[in-house]
């Protein structure tokens, strides 16, 4: 992905996610090509806003519990660390 985007300003790559940025709102639809607008953006573990950089609720919860997506629904799973 990120040599598609290789010498296009405003623009970034991760993984298989692109953001396309411009301080004025005319040069980045230019650059999008397309017009979508939204006021918020998650890209890559956070939420991007006009307010700032925030994580993305979402993926503090995997964290937060990473075995719950391995186990089966209904299925309690202890163990004993000493």
């Amino acid at each position: 992905m990120g040599e598609s985007l290789e010498g296009l300003d405003g623009t970034i790559s991760i993984a298989d996610d692109v953001g396309v940025c411009d301080a004025a709102a005319e040069e980045h639809d230019v650059k999008l090509k397309c017009a979508i607008k939204r006021d918020s953006l998650p890209f890559f573990g956070n939420i991007y806003t006009s307010d700032g950089i925030n994580s993305d609720p979402t993926k503090i919860e995997d964290v937060k519990h990473p075995l719950r997506g391995l186990l089966k629904p209904g299925v309690l799973c202890t163990w004993d660390v000493n």
